[in-house]
Formats: C-alpha cells, structure tokens, sequence
C-alpha cells in the first residue's frame, strides 16, 4: 500500500513527516507560464514543511541558480527570473524532497514577443491599422 507519509525515528521516538506538498499543485496538470520578452516571472515551489530539499530542473536538467546570474531562487517559494529571453523558454520542474520521499510540479514557461502596434496617417487621418501577433518561443 502506498501512503504519502512515513514514521522517522528522531532521537529514538517516531514522529510523523508527510511527503512534501507543494501549494500550487493541483493532481498532475503542468502549468502554463506566459510571459512577454523583456519582463520579470517567477515561478512557484511553496512548500511548508520543515527539512524539505527543493531543487529545480529545465528541460529535465538541474539547473543552478547561482550559475545564471539573472536567476533568484527563494527558498521553498519560488525561482525568479529576470529579464526573461525566449531561450528561457521550456519546462521547470521543483522537486521538493524529505526523508519520507518526494513530489514534483512542472510548469511550461511560455515566451512571447512584445505586442507592437502599427499605423499609417496619411492627409491628417488613419488609412489602415493593423498590429502584430504575439510570437511564443
């Protein structure tokens, strides 16, 4: 039977830990993150249990965030990035974990374009308005 708890002896008592659980989850769904070239996002872990490891993963790769320098990671709460480019696009996986096992969430970030407006004023008035679709990376 699987349960998503387990006992941990700590100093010779047992005492009941859950499998980490991560706030935004909801069953297996991955989440779809836009966000326009240029701006900041930050994506969600919020775990609340005590002795939980989280790292992430890209593209299922672990990634760092000391190693991209427009990265942030919060602690059991988020991974930041600033300046997003299109080559930040992908899937980004928290893995939070304990004694007791893990849990996972993945979420797809979606980069898009800036929308850009376009017209042309001829004899004092708009002859034709049109605008571009945002592009997704």
């Amino acid at each position: 039977m699987l349960t998503n708890s387990c006992y941990v002896d700590i100093s010779r008592q047992f005492s009941f830990l859950p499998v980490p659980n991560i706030r935004d989850k909801k069953g297996n769904e991955k989440k779809v993150v836009d966000v326009t070239a240029g701006k900041d996002v930050r994506l969600p872990c919020q775990v609340k249990e005590n002795g939980v490891i989280t790292s992430w993963l890209k593209n299922n790769k672990t990634i760092s965030p000391s190693d991209h320098p427009r990265m942030r990671l919060k602690l059991n709460k988020y991974l930041k990035i600033k300046r997003v480019q299109k080559d930040d696009a992908g899937f980004y996986t928290c893995v939070a974990e304990n004694d007791c096992g893990k849990n996972t969430y993945t979420m797809q970030l979606s980069v898009g374009s800036k929308l850009t407006l376009y017209y042309i004023v001829s004899n004092d008035h708009l002859e034709c308005m049109r605008w571009s679709s945002q592009t997704t990376f």
